[in-house]
């Protein structure tokens, strides 16, 4: 989880997942952008969610606006959050090149 300063636009987030063995049934890993008030408060943003799998690196990339306010409340910071769930004690998940920008100014 890191929380970066805002300013209103477009805004990407990537990050590459690999589980080099099975994995617990229904294991999943989300990829999240989430807008906070000025009390730190999440607001809703930008998510994508998949099932883990046995395999090589596979991309999770979500994308899309994040404006001043949202829901009459203004957004002070973004939080990028990986959140890895339904996994056993024992699995084995490895993450790499975990990154936010801000791709463009939002259309008028």
């Amino acid at each position: 989880m890191q929380t970066l300063a805002f300013e209103p636009g477009e805004y990407a987030a990537v990050a590459y997942i690999r589980t080099p063995a099975a994995v617990a049934d229904g294991a999943t890993a989300t990829l999240s952008v989430t807008p906070l008030d000025e009390k730190g408060n999440n607001l809703p943003g930008l998510s994508t969610i998949v099932p883990l799998a046995e395999g090589d690196w596979t991309p999770l990339a979500v994308a899309g606006p994040i404006p001043k306010e949202i829901n009459g409340r203004s957004v002070a910071k973004v939080r990028l959050i990986v959140v890895l769930d339904g996994l056993a004690a024992d699995d084995v998940v490895h993450l790499d090149d975990v990154k936010m920008v801000r791709i463009g100014d939002l259309a008028k």
